[in-house]
Parts: C-alpha cells; sequence; structure tokens
C-alpha cells in the first residue's frame, strides 16, 4: 500500500527542483570540496534568494533575510529587540508553540506579559480570512507597538505583501508550502523594526573584518567591511563598542529601497 502524504503543513514533499539543486549541491562537495561548490553557488546564495524572496513578499532586498528555520528567525531578531521591563505583548489562541516559548523566555527575564488575544464562541479561527492581517497593521502602524506575522502557514499558499499588511516582522519555513528543504527559514524586517534592534552576534558568515569596522548592512544578520587593522586600544574599544549600537545608528545600516513600507 502507498503511502499519501497530506501533512505540507508541516513539512511538504520537496520539489523535483529542490532536490536537484540539494543532489548538484552534494556531489560538488564530495567531488570538489564545500568551500569550492560554495563558490560555485556565491551569486545564488549571496543575491538570487535575497531577490527572489523579496519578490515573493513585495519588499526591498535589503529587508531579507535568511535563516536555518522560521523559529530561529522568529527567535533570532526578536531577540535584538530590547523589551521594555513588564512591556505587553499579545499573541492569538493558535499561537505556535515555539514562538511561545520564547515569549516565556521574555516573561521570566524582563517581566513581559503575555497575553492572549480574547475571542468568543461567535467568532473562531477562519482560515479564509486573510484580510485581518492587514486590517491589523493598518492600526498598529498608528501606535508605538510592532507587528510581528508567522507566515508558515501561507507562504507559497496566499500571496503575500509586506506593504500591504504594514508588519514589521514576517517570517516563513521553506520546507512547508514552499516545498523546499528542511533548515531553511526566510524573514522579512521593516525598517521601523530594524532601528531598534541591536547586534548581539556575528560570526563569520555575516561578518568580514580585519580591524575597524566601517559599515553595517542588513541581509541574515550583518556584513561587516573592515577599512584597516586597530592601531590603538582605543581603535579596538571602538569595534567592541559599535557591537552594541542599535544597527540602524548613525547611518551604519543599509538603507531599504523605499524609505516607508
Amino acid at each position: 500500500m502507498s503511502l499519501v502524504h497530506l501533512n505540507t503543513a508541516g513539512a511538504g514533499l520537496m520539489s523535483a527542483a529542490t532536490v536537484e539543486a540539494m543532489r548538484g549541491s552534494i556531489d560538488g562537495e564530495a567531488g570538489q570540496g564545500s568551500y569550492e561548490t560554495e563558490l560555485q553557488y556565491a551569486d545564488l546564495l549571496g543575491h538570487g534568494l535575497y531577490e527572489r524572496a523579496a519578490q515573493m513578499l513585495n519588499a526591498p532586498r535589503a529587508n531579507i533575510g535568511l535563516f536555518s528555520s522560521a523559529t530561529e528567525a522568529w527567535a533570532g531578531i526578536l531577540s535584538k529587540l530590547e523589551f521594555p521591563l513588564g512591556c505587553r505583548v499579545w499573541v492569538s489562541s493558535f499561537e505556535y508553540a515555539a514562538n511561545l516559548i520564547f515569549f516565556n523566555f521574555l516573561k521570566q527575564g524582563r517581566g513581559v506579559r503575555v497575553e492572549v488575544i480574547p475571542r468568543t464562541a461567535q467568532s473562531p479561527l477562519d482560515l479564509d480570512l486573510d484580510w485581518v492581517r492587514r486590517h491589523l497593521g493598518a492600526i498598529l502602524r498608528e501606535h508605538p507597538a510592532y507587528y510581528g506575522v508567522d507566515a508558515c502557514q501561507s507562504m507559497g499558499q496566499l500571496a503575500l505583501d509586506v506593504r500591504d499588511m504594514h508588519c514589521d516582522l514576517l517570517t516563513g519555513a521553506g520546507r512547508s508550502f514552499l516545498f523546499g528543504p528542511r533548515g531553511s527559514g526566510i524573514a522579512y524586517v521593516s525598517n521601523r523594526l530594524l532601528g531598534d534592534l541591536t547586534l548581539n552576534f556575528a560570526d563569520l558568515h555575516t561578518a568580514r573584518t580585519n580591524g575597524q569596522v566601517r559599515e553595517l548592512s542588513v541581509a541574515d544578520g550583518v556584513v561587516i567591511e573592515a577599512i584597516s587593522a586597530p592601531d590603538s586600544d582605543e581603535d579596538l574599544r571602538e569595534v567592541a563598542h559599535t557591537f552594541h549600537r542599535p544597527l540602524a545608528a548613525d547611518g551604519l545600516i543599509a538603507q531599504a529601497e523605499d524609505d516607508e513600507l
């Protein structure tokens, strides 16, 4: 008896194009080495994927990030936001468990109040009401609140337009209705939210430096371009200080193509 796969919401069957691309990458790494294979895909990894994700979400390329999962994107981005002590986070009664786990850490560490948006027996979740998120975004943009959308179940199924939604954060997984591999996630971050994020981590995948930091730009983390080696302890302290400043401070962040989303 053959198995019929219906759990695309959890993890969809990879498309033929996905399988072919993964096999090509694995064969390349086995035959010539991983770094050499990475160089062959440099344009796709550094530009093509970001461009396609930006087109899918109607977003500037500079506001797109790639991650190993939607959960990593959600938690990794929000962990760079300084939540005020005792602030409120509103979630739906159908919130994804991994998102709630992150907010629970904030509750324990920052006294954040996690509140469920109330509903009645006459107002259950309606999967056809995709206009709700647009109206929420229009309302919230006039208030000192950030609006995040977990789009794992709509990315690849519904048209997603971050300009129309007025959201500050949108995340999704590649493994579901995009029919990509596990270990892939996409995020959009608005300029408004970017201005309040503080860099608290960088590695060799997201940073290049031989000394002083010259510029930061948004991708899946931050790109650091070096101009020279530090000449003194003061220079070293300035480099270290930069890693604790808001990402958009003093023009360090590459501005998106449009000032307002």
